[in-house]
Formats: structure tokens, C-alpha cells, sequence
């Protein structure tokens, strides 16, 4: 709960900064869908629903600095204990909170290709995470559509096990 209040406060922080930096950065915010396809635990962790903000420099360059913060939540559970063969519980996934930051490329006006990396806090615990993707924009890129893969390595220390999903988000751009 401490991770996602920080995490509320610091993207109210750089909105309220952004503000001054009206004409060099683009914020767009999304509502994102994910579903599992591999986690030690997927039947608990089927998918998640999320918000976020994705902020881009504005400039006329090929590649782009970008910066997404996202926080997901897992509603859905089969409710079903699973443990490893030693005993141990395989922990359920509730919440997801995002920092992460990286390159997007320009492929043209309104096709972008970003490979974001960064931390991602699990149930409160950070794990490196990266969420590749391809952003659709609208014609006056105030739209936007993302289909991206979301991989958080390590997510059960010990084991190497990685949680792996597939997004699927729309943004608007403030």
C-alpha cells in the first residue's frame, strides 16, 4: 500500500512539473488490460487491470526518451493453493507498480516502438522488469493504443521464475 501511495504521489509531482514543460513532453494516460502467459502461480494470477502514465520528450528525432508508470491490480483467482515440491507456497500476485524508462523509436507519425525497462515493485517487493511494446496513434496523436509484453524476471526469489504477460492499453493524452 506504501508503494502505490508513493507512487501516486511522485506521478502527481512530475504532472504538476510537466505542466511548465507543456510543449516538450507528451503524457498521455491509460487504462490497461494484461493477461498471464507464464507465472509459477497463473491460475491466481490470470490478469490484471491497471492506470498509468506514459510520457514522451516531444522531438523530430528517430529515438525518444520515454517513461512509463503504471499499477496494476489482479482481481481474478481460482482461489487454489500451490505450493513447490519442497513444501514452500507459491505466493499470489496482487499488485503491480511500474517505473520504467527507455527508448521509443519512431517508426513513423503514427507507429512508435518503445523498450521500456526499469523496476517493478510485486506485492511490494522490486523486481527488474521490461515491457516492450507498439504504440498506434490517432492522426492528431491525442489517442493511443499499446500492445506490449510485460516480463518481470525473478519474481519468486530462488526459483528464477519470471512473471510474463501480454498488454493491451488505450491512452489519452492530457
Amino acid at each position: 500500500m506504501k508503494h502505490i501511495f508513493l507512487a501516486i504521489l511522485f506521478v502527481t509531482q512530475l504532472y504538476l512539473v510537466q505542466g511548465q514543460w507543456r510543449k516538450h513532453v507528451s503524457t498521455h494516460l491509460f487504462l490497461q488490460c494484461t493477461g498471464t502467459i507464464k507465472d509459477p502461480n497463473r491460475g491466481n494470477n490470470p490478469w490484471s487491470m491497471g492506470i498509468g502514465f506514459n510520457h514522451t520528450m516531444n522531438s523530430r528525432s528517430f529515438v525518444k526518451p520515454v517513461m512509463v508508470m503504471s499499477a496494476h491490480l489482479f482481481l481474478a483467482s481460482d482461489k487454489v493453493f500451490r505450493m513447490f515440491p519442497d513444501g514452500s507456497e507459491i505466493s499470489s500476485i496482487n499488485t503491480i507498480v511500474d517505473f520504467l524508462g527507455g527508448p521509443l523509436f519512431r517508426v513513423s507519425k503514427n507507429i512508435h516502438l518503445q523498450v521500456p525497462g526499469g523496476i517493478g515493485f510485486v506485492n511490494g517487493i522490486a523486481r527488474c522488469a521490461i515491457e516492450p511494446g507498439i504504440n498506434l496513434l490517432s492522426n492528431q496523436q491525442k489517442w493511443r493504443l499499446q500492445f506490449s509484453s510485460k516480463t518481470i524476471f525473478n519474481r519468486i526469489r530462488g526459483t528464477k521464475e519470471n512473471y510474463q504477460g501480454m498488454a493491451f492499453s488505450i491512452g489519452r493524452r492530457l
